[in-house]
């Protein structure tokens, strides 16, 4: 082998530019990987973030590669279940790649230097099911939603979380809050009359201030200027025509300002624009009352009182296919026994109130089981998140809770 004299590069290390250094190639047997989970051993939550591996790379002599210039690739198996967050080369010459577990099970990860295992690769990594804990980052907040009548319903955030509504249900009125926890609105009161509530259920913000309210035995839908206090609009009455209502319950505003309503006692869902005008209904299979919804790429996911959440997709607006169920009879874990308030967290996973069971579960969207909070000692009911990750949950012992 001979060797060429590199007349351009000796210049510009003649003149100071540039560093010349040696490179020290790793080694596949000696070099490894390791997981530096959360939990003791190798053991992951899913949805648990700030997971990692580490991988050192290592000479035939066994000398750190610093720094690590090899080809060195990482493959982690199922690729559906794990989220890559970044992957760096770390200051001690090391590889750190930081990902998130989706879902319960085993992840496999794969490690290669040119192409070739590293000594421990394959490496298997438990996945245990995230535990939703009761927690909060807003004492004062908590506070104040929670001083006066704790028998909630409906709650709801706007997108910039600058407000938070809940639905007093024994008081007849909901109250707006803003995140310190001062009181910006209390409306209605028991009656059938204009700017009346009587038992309001879902909420849900049609913009940063309208706020849409089932007015659940007044059998309407009112939207409420949440700054001034204006009652914008009401539509609906009794009946079980289109566009009328027996107990609404719960309500979701979707990404074109469409509003849908849970009909629960006609046994139907029911779709307006943002200005009341009736758009379609359709119904859940064995006409199930729907009790909350909320509608995500798409597709709409349906609780009913019963065992298992509807994914419900509507082609042309009238012909709606149940495309999947979440947490029936053949799950082992994230069996539901009665489905009430929906959500959809930042993560893109479900959120369900589960009222009988006394349990909060999470599932992915297409229904893998994720995780659950450990049997509460209240009956969760509605449900909703704010944009750091908090999980409020109404409750009608406990008021609003935290997650």
């Amino acid at each position: 082998m001979k060797f060429q004299p590199n007349e351009q590069l000796r210049k510009q290390m003649d003149i100071g530019v540039g560093l010349l250094q040696s490179f020290k190639r790793a080694d596949a047997n000696n070099s490894s990987v390791e997981p530096n989970s959360l939990k003791v051993g190798r053991t992951f939550e899913a949805m648990g973030k700030g997971n990692s591996l580490t991988v050192t790379l290592r000479t035939y002599k066994g000398e750190l590669c610093d720094p690590p210039l090899d080809d060195v690739t990482v493959h982690i198996t199922p690729e559906d279940d794990v989220t890559i967050e970044e992957k760096e080369a770390t200051a001690d010459g090391k590889i750190k790649v930081i990902f998130t577990p989706r879902v319960p099970g085993q992840l496999t990860a794969e490690v290669q230097v040119h192409g070739n295992p590293v000594s421990n690769s394959p490496l298997v990594m438990d996945v245990k099911p995230q535990h939703i804990k009761e927690m909060t980052t807003n004492p004062k907040l908590k506070n104040a939603l929670n001083t006066g009548s704790k028998k909630f319903r409906g709650i709801a955030v706007n997108k910039t979380n600058t407000k938070i509504a809940v639905a007093a249900w024994k008081d007849c009125c909901v109250r707006v809050f803003n995140m310190d926890g001062d009181l910006l609105l209390s409306y209605g009161s028991g009656d059938s009359g204009r700017g009346k509530l009587n038992n309001p259920q879902g909420l849900a913000f049609l913009s940063e201030t309208d706020l849409v309210i089932a007015d659940s035995y007044n059998d309407r839908i009112c939207i409420v200027d949440t700054t001034s206090g204006a009652l914008v609009k009401t539509f609906g009455c009794q009946g079980n025509m289109d566009g009328q209502f027996k107990n609404p319950r719960g309500v979701h505003v979707d990404d074109d300002s469409n509003i849908i309503v849970c009909d629960r006692d006609n046994h139907r869902v029911q779709v307006f624009t943002k200005n009341g005008e009736y758009l379609y209904r359709f119904t859940i299979p064995g006409e199930k009352k729907p009790y909350d919804v909320v509608k995500h790429n798409g597709l709409f996911y349906v609780s009913a009182d019963i065992s298992v959440v509807h994914v419900i997709e509507m082609k042309d607006n009238q012909s709606p296919t149940t495309v999947n169920t979440i947490g029936g009879e053949d799950y082992t874990d994230g069996r539901l026994e009665d489905s009430s308030g929906l959500a959809i967290d930042n993560d893109n996973n479900l959120l369900v109130c589960d009222y009988n069971s006394k349990n909060i579960y999470k599932f992915s969207l297409d229904g893998h089981h994720v995780g659950k909070s450990n049997d509460l000692n209240y009956r969760p009911q509605f449900i909703a998140v704010l944009n750091n990750g908090q999980i409020l949950c109404t409750t009608p012992e406990k008021g609003v809770t935290f997650s």
